[in-house]
Protein backbone atom coordinates (compact mmCIF):
# COMPACT_ATOMS: atom_id res chain seq x y z
CA UNK A 1 0.00 0.00 0.00
CA UNK A 2 1.36 3.29 -0.86
CA UNK A 3 -0.32 6.27 1.15
CA UNK A 4 0.33 10.27 -0.03
CA UNK A 5 1.18 11.81 3.57
CA UNK A 6 2.26 15.18 2.03
CA UNK A 7 5.64 16.32 2.27
CA UNK A 8 8.89 17.48 4.64
CA UNK A 9 11.43 19.60 4.07
CA UNK A 10 13.32 17.64 6.84
CA UNK A 11 16.51 15.65 5.11
CA UNK A 12 17.10 12.06 5.26
CA UNK A 13 20.05 12.77 7.04
CA UNK A 14 18.01 14.46 9.73
CA UNK A 15 15.56 11.83 9.90
CA UNK A 16 18.19 9.11 10.08
CA UNK A 17 20.21 11.46 12.81
CA UNK A 18 16.54 11.39 14.58
CA UNK A 19 16.04 7.99 14.63
CA UNK A 20 19.14 6.36 14.46
CA UNK A 21 19.50 6.22 18.14
CA UNK A 22 16.21 4.48 18.59
CA UNK A 23 16.53 1.80 16.09
CA UNK A 24 20.14 0.81 16.06
CA UNK A 25 21.26 -2.58 14.28
CA UNK A 26 20.63 -5.81 16.01
CA UNK A 27 17.39 -4.43 17.99
CA UNK A 28 14.91 -5.37 16.05
CA UNK A 29 12.08 -7.42 17.78
CA UNK A 30 9.49 -9.09 15.63
CA UNK A 31 6.39 -7.69 18.34
CA UNK A 32 8.07 -4.70 20.21
CA UNK A 33 10.39 -2.94 17.60
CA UNK A 34 9.35 -3.85 13.99
CA UNK A 35 9.15 -2.17 10.81
CA UNK A 36 5.80 -0.68 11.95
CA UNK A 37 7.18 0.72 14.53
CA UNK A 38 10.07 2.57 12.64
CA UNK A 39 7.49 3.50 9.99
CA UNK A 40 5.11 5.29 12.94
CA UNK A 41 8.52 7.07 14.42
CA UNK A 42 9.48 8.27 10.64
CA UNK A 43 6.19 9.89 9.77
CA UNK A 44 5.88 10.85 13.12
CA UNK A 45 9.17 12.81 12.88
CA UNK A 46 8.34 13.79 9.26
CA UNK A 47 4.88 15.16 9.44
CA UNK A 48 3.99 15.46 12.82
CA UNK A 49 1.58 12.88 12.85
CA UNK A 50 1.36 9.10 13.38
CA UNK A 51 0.52 5.72 10.96
CA UNK A 52 -3.07 5.03 10.80
CA UNK A 53 -3.66 2.58 13.71
CA UNK A 54 -5.72 0.29 11.48
CA UNK A 55 -1.86 -1.09 10.26
CA UNK A 56 -0.96 -1.22 13.94
CA UNK A 57 -3.62 -3.08 14.91
CA UNK A 58 -2.11 -6.80 14.32
CA UNK A 59 1.13 -5.78 16.16
CA UNK A 60 -0.85 -5.02 19.44
CA UNK A 61 -2.96 -8.41 18.97
CA UNK A 62 0.16 -10.46 18.22
CA UNK A 63 2.04 -8.94 21.03
CA UNK A 64 -1.45 -8.84 23.73
CA UNK A 65 -2.00 -12.90 22.39
CA UNK A 66 1.83 -13.39 22.89
CA UNK A 67 1.89 -12.95 26.27
CA UNK A 68 -0.94 -14.44 27.04
CA UNK A 69 -0.82 -17.98 24.99
CA UNK A 70 2.31 -17.96 22.91
CA UNK A 71 0.45 -16.84 19.76
CA UNK A 72 3.58 -15.93 17.65
CA UNK A 73 5.59 -19.00 18.84
CA UNK A 74 3.37 -21.59 17.75
CA UNK A 75 2.32 -19.78 14.10
CA UNK A 76 6.31 -19.07 13.97
CA UNK A 77 7.06 -23.02 14.74
CA UNK A 78 9.33 -21.83 17.92
CA UNK A 79 11.07 -19.90 15.42
CA UNK A 80 10.31 -16.39 17.13
CA UNK A 81 12.58 -15.55 20.15
CA UNK A 82 11.94 -11.93 21.57
CA UNK A 83 15.07 -9.55 21.31
CA UNK A 84 16.40 -8.46 24.71
CA UNK A 85 17.89 -5.57 22.84
CA UNK A 86 14.02 -4.35 22.11
CA UNK A 87 12.60 -5.21 25.90
CA UNK A 88 12.87 -1.89 27.00
CA UNK A 89 11.57 -0.16 23.66
CA UNK A 90 8.47 2.40 24.14
CA UNK A 91 7.49 4.20 21.20
CA UNK A 92 5.93 6.48 23.53
CA UNK A 93 8.86 7.63 24.89
CA UNK A 94 10.58 7.76 21.36
CA UNK A 95 7.76 10.58 20.43
CA UNK A 96 8.44 12.37 23.21
CA UNK A 97 12.34 12.81 22.20
CA UNK A 98 11.10 12.88 18.60
CA UNK A 99 8.69 15.88 19.32
CA UNK A 100 10.97 17.68 21.22
CA UNK A 101 13.61 17.72 18.57
CA UNK A 102 10.97 18.90 15.94
CA UNK A 103 9.98 22.29 18.21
Amino acid sequence: VLLELGVSCISGAALFEALWPHFKEGTYDLLRKNCNSFSDAAIFYLMGTQLDPKYKALDRAAASMDSLVGLVQLLSMRNYTPNPKAEDFQMSKVMSILNRTTL
